[in-house]
């Protein structure tokens, strides 16, 4: 039974395609959703995780910020708040 409460509770973040019950997307967990909501789609970047709803690949906005880009130029750059940028700082540091 505990293995079953494990799976159930990764499964919640899977979506799945009302058509083919295919898995549609993914929400990825380490991202603290209510601030910016992490998902790998395959119709967008190439599966590539991506911040919704901008669509912006994360390894994009990493770049930016690692190539010496302030946090508030990586936002304005991608059209994400600052907090977001500062999310996605914070699980890649």
């Amino acid at each position: 039974m505990p293995i079953r409460a494990v799976i159930d509770d990764h499964l919640k973040y899977i979506v799945w395609d009302e058509d083919d019950d295919f898995p549609k997307r993914l929400t990825l967990r380490r991202y603290d959703p209510a601030v910016a909501e992490v998902v790998i789609d395959p119709r967008f970047a190439w599966g590539a995780p991506i911040v919704e709803p901008a669509r912006v690949p994360v390894d994009a906005v990493l770049s930016m910020w690692r190539a010496g880009e302030p946090a508030d130029v990586v936002a304005d750059e991608c059209g994400l708040s600052l907090d977001q940028v500062n999310a996605l700082i914070r699980v890649a540091a």
